[in-house]
């Protein structure tokens, strides 16, 4: 967890990863919903919990018809942010596929 001056993103109840959390004592509110946070409650915007904003297999916009899951060994923390690696699916096996940022693979990621 961020120290009272440290500014980090954050992940909102309704799914909006917030660029940055201000230092306290102020509370944030999400850019979409309007939501506010206290400080020491936010969910911090981590590997594990960017993951869990998807689904485990979901498309994406520009590969119609492949199966794609997020990929834990491969994605990492990068400064304020987080990189997300996918994997597509090829039979029975998981290939490394590409990577993007929470909010790029929001906008990619589709439904099955």
């Amino acid at each position: 967890m961020p120290t009272k001056t440290e500014t980090q993103k954050w992940i909102c109840k309704c799914g909006q990863v917030n660029k940055e959390y201000r230092p306290y004592p102020v509370n944030a509110e999400c850019e979409k919903c309007g939501q506010g946070v206290e400080f020491g409650t936010a969910v911090w915007l981590t590997v594990e919990t960017a993951i869990e904003l998807f689904p485990a297999t979901f498309g994406l916009r520009a590969f119609p018809g492949k199966v794609f899951r997020m990929s834990v060994q491969s994605s990492y923390p990068s400064q304020d942010d987080v990189v997300l690696y996918t994997e597509v699916q090829d039979g029975d096996k998981w290939l490394s596929f590409a990577k993007g940022s929470v909010e790029e693979m929001q906008r990619n990621v589709v439904p099955l």
